[in-house]
């Protein structure tokens, strides 16, 4: 039986910081283009309506474009000071069909990652012919 000593070594409570929640915008100048046509990407970060921060010039937003086919091309912008972003210079697509636009805000030590995405359509294009000199036709 006897006496006993216990000793209780306290450690420090580390606190877990908590992320405020985002939204991620994409728009698009058009969803359904032709071939070759030029896509602007433009968007916005906002921060949750009840936190006290906003969100900072420089957050880094992840732009991605996947064909049809599944060919990806990835893109990184950073926020302007109101959050909003904007791609530059305009991406324009190789492939007829449907493609998906992703974008992705990655946490960092304030923010939660938020995305979003959009489908985009790619039609054929259209092919024309002039003719410049109709007084003096020529074949060959």
């Amino acid at each position: 039986m006897g006496n006993w000593i216990v000793r209780l070594r306290l450690l420090p409570f580390k606190s877990r910081k908590i992320l405020i929640e985002t939204t991620l915008t994409a728009g698009l100048s058009l969803s359904k283009l032709s071939f070759e046509q030029v896509v602007e990407v433009s968007g916005k970060l906002t921060a949750s309506k009840e936190a006290d921060q906003q969100i900072s010039a420089g957050a880094i937003v992840e732009i991605t474009f996947t064909s049809a086919v599944g060919k990806t091309f990835k893109y990184k912008v950073e926020t302007q000071e109101d959050g909003t972003y904007q791609l530059l210079p305009s991406f324009t697509p190789d492939e007829v069909g449907n493609w998906q636009l992703k974008v992705n805000f990655i946490s960092n030590e304030d923010f939660k990652s938020s995305e979003s995405s959009v489908s985009i359509v790619i039609n054929k294009g259209l092919s024309t012919i002039a003719f410049t000199d109709l007084d003096h036709p020529k074949s060959g």
